[in-house]
């Protein structure tokens, strides 16, 4: 459904450029259980802003949850000014990947499976995307 104002939607007087970390590019899985995120933002505006970068993961379909296809993990909070640039580490565990499950009453660990990262300016404004083979340990 279109809706005016989507989840994490902010207001700004200027504009962000997001890429993955040219040291260490796109995320990667840990041996954890994780993600490694590395984003690299730029304020390419003529002023001095705030911007809130949002990590969100996709959870495979075949690993029987059925929560919300797209949750919040993770958000960083980042003051730039004009033409400044920052790199954020927005490192997820594997806790992020714990889902609520009515059946059993508890937060569970799904499958391990390919999982979708975004990265954005809210839900539906997304800048960078990411598959990652993540194997979660119960």
């Amino acid at each position: 459904m279109q809706v005016a104002y989507p989840f994490g939607h902010g207001l700004s007087y200027t504009t962000f450029e997001y890429s993955w970390d040219p040291a260490n590019g796109p995320p990667v899985p840990t041996s954890e259980g994780g993600a490694q995120i590395r984003v690299q933002v730029q304020n390419t505006g003529k002023t001095g802003g705030v911007e809130v970068v949002q990590i969100y993961a996709t959870f495979p379909e075949s690993d029987g949850f059925s929560n919300a296809t797209k949750a919040l993990k993770h958000y960083k909070r980042v003051q730039l000014i004009a033409g400044e640039v920052a790199v954020l580490n927005l490192d997820l565990t594997a806790d992020s990947f714990r889902r609520w499950s009515n059946e059993a009453w508890a937060f569970e660990t799904p499958s391990p499976g390919s999982y979708h990262i975004s990265v954005g300016s809210s839900s539906r404004d997304i800048r960078l995307d990411a598959d990652l083979d993540i194997h979660v340990e119960a």
